[in-house]
């Protein structure tokens, strides 16, 4: 059979760009996993532009900051993009799963993100607990200047975090995803 010839990096090491994907059956269903080269090419990948804005899901998560730039969510990413041209973008990058709650503060240079909750499939994982404990879902607390993380709140909320504000003595309120 004909199989796709092995490249070479930049480097001089030599990996292969295909995939073989294999069946493999377990007690319950079917699972698909994938064989991938051991070796990966050298490469520096950053993250440049997004394009889009997560709609679904998230309400209220488009805003202006204090200097006008405009200020959204895209999948796990804070956003902040100039409003001059050329427009520019910075990143929130500290979130794991989609944000799905989204808090801009009165003074319009603070903003809070929350995640949604990391489901847990395993069935076979010994201390569940302490397992669920380093998935519960995050709230980000970032600048708008700087989209560095400020703050990281681990949530009590088991299922997610549906909404947050800040109030007028500014503490931030936020509401969790009902449980089963």
């Amino acid at each position: 059979p004909n199989s796709p010839s092995p490249r070479t990096s930049p480097n001089g090491s030599i990996f292969n760009r295909s995939v073989k994907i294999n069946q493999i059956e377990n007690d319950e269903d079917n699972v698909m996993s994938a064989a991938f080269p051991i070796e990966q090419p050298d490469s520096n990948l950053s993250l440049r532009w997004i394009y889009g804005i997560t709609t679904k899901g998230v309400s209220n998560n488009l805003q202006y900051d204090a200097d006008g730039h405009y200020v959204y969510t895209a999948s796990q990413f804070g956003v902040v993009m100039t409003r001059e041209k050329p427009r520019r973008q910075f990143f929130q990058k500290s979130h794991r799963l989609r944000i799905s709650a989204f808090a801009m503060h009165p003074n319009r240079l603070v903003v809070a993100t929350g995640e949604t909750a990391m489901h847990l499939t395993d069935k076979n994982v010994e201390n569940k607990d302490t397992f669920l404990n380093t998935l519960r879902p995050r709230i980000i607390v970032w600048s708008t200047r700087h989209p560095n993380e400020r703050y990281r709140i681990i949530s009590f909320h088991d299922h997610g975090i549906k909404a947050m504000s800040f109030d007028n003595q500014d503490r931030l309120i936020s509401v969790g995803v009902g449980g089963s």
